[in-house]
């Protein structure tokens, strides 16, 4: 988040995604714009009494909502929770039980969501009682105040990844700022990555090699991101040939 500030300040206009939604519209972010949108969700955030070490989970699909979520969260000095959104409607019982305990465990204050899945969170909160709170993306940028410039780094706690939990209890990994920052200098530096570079992340976001090994090296060099809402042979091909995409980035097992 540090970076993503840095690179607001020096370059505001440089695009840093090149995002695809669901319907199919195409949109450029830039470093100026996602720095801004996230230190608004920072703020409102802040605004709910979410102060430096409280957990925030985000249930959400790739886009916009994620990106300046959790840089938002991180921004404000909290802690990001990404866990997987409900894809099947027959097994929500099973889903629920699966992401309430992540959530118990993580003690998650706050749930960033979009609005047709409050039933879910709904569910959700009712079995998680530290869970005070269930809003989204769009509702901390309406009540926040821009924050002045990041918190939190060094050897303070980045955010929580979570095993899927497929074969047994989810597990989580406390990442730190510093090791983040070490990991992604090392890919940035063996990818041989620079602010040229467009890569195409063909995973979601809230996977777990999409933000480590994907986003982290590109957004600490200063590159651009191409951003897909799932994955599709065709799509990817299209969308390495229109953007002039130099790395293919996280792809999933075949």
């Amino acid at each position: 988040h540090e970076s993503l500030f840095h690179h607001a300040l020096a370059e505001p206009d440089r695009p840093t995604v090149y995002l695809r939604e669901d319907d199919g519209r195409e949109e450029t972010i830039t470093y100026g714009r996602l720095w801004r949108e996230a230190s608004l969700v920072a703020g409102g955030l802040r605004e709910r009494g979410v102060g430096r070490g409280d957990t925030v989970a985000l249930m959400l699909p790739t886009g916009l909502d994620f990106l300046r979520s959790f840089q938002g969260i991180l921004a404000a000095g909290a802690i990001p929770v990404p866990i997987y959104p409900p894809l099947r409607l027959d097994r929500l019982e099973e889903y629920a039980a699966r992401q309430s305990a992540i959530l118990a465990d993580a003690g998650t204050r706050t749930l960033v969501t979009i609005p047709r899945a409050r039933p879910i969170a709904g569910m959700l909160r009712a079995a998680v009682p530290s869970l005070a709170e269930v809003t989204t993306a769009d509702d901390l940028v309406a009540t926040g105040a821009i924050v002045s410039g990041p918190e939190g780094g060094g050897s303070e706690p980045a955010f929580i990844q979570y095993t899927s939990g497929s074969t047994g209890s989810p597990k989580g990994v406390l990442l730190t700022h510093g090791g983040q920052l070490w990991n992604a200098d090392i890919l940035r530096k063996a990818l041989l990555a620079d602010d040229t570079e467009r890569a195409l992340i063909a995973v979601p976001l809230y996977h777990k090699n999409a933000m480590a090994g994907a986003v982290k090296p590109f957004l600490l060099a200063g590159g651009s991101l191409v951003i897909l809402p799932g994955f599709d042979a065709l799509e990817v091909i299209r969308a390495i040939d229109r953007y002039r995409v130099t790395y293919l980035t996280g792809v999933p097992a075949m």
